[in-house]
């Protein structure tokens, strides 16, 4: 008996697929975005997700990309800012904000020292460019 629906895919269309979404997943859009920019069917993304547990964890770390990247860089920061403290040198405006930021926004900390902030405001692009321009002061004191 046949089977009813659309045919199951390759693998490698499902590898095409994930190939198309991977940029935009990684730079931080929702799946519905990125299949409109990598013009992919968001139903074949959503069936794939579904059957397919390997599929599914690559779509899941693709969207993790920026959350490890900020991670990694956030440590970094406070790893140097705490050298540089230990060394006896003092902190800058650049870390004295930083370290504000990392106060009110860190999860760890925001019950101490943060306030309460309407998550539904949050635009991931402000917060990108602010913690760019964050970084590139830290480099520049750095070099």
């Amino acid at each position: 008996m046949k089977a009813n629906g659309r045919p199951l895919l390759s693998d490698n269309e499902i590898s095409t697929v994930f190939q198309k979404l991977e940029p935009y997943l990684m730079s931080g859009l929702s799946i519905r975005k990125a299949c409109a920019q990598a013009k992919v069917p968001r139903s074949t993304v959503y069936c794939l997700t579904a059957r397919n547990q390997g599929f599914l964890d690559q779509i899941t770390r693709s969207k993790q990309y920026i959350s490890v990247l900020l991670c990694l860089e956030t440590s970094r920061m406070l790893i140097n800012i705490t050298e540089r403290q230990n060394q006896g040198n003092e902190l800058s405006n650049l870390d004295i904000n930083f370290l504000k930021w990392f106060a009110m926004h860190y999860v760890g900390c925001r019950e101490e020292y943060g306030r309460k902030v309407d998550d539904n405001l949050f635009d991931p692009e402000m917060e990108i460019q602010r913690i760019s321009r964050l970084v590139k002061g830290l480099n520049e004191i750095s070099l």
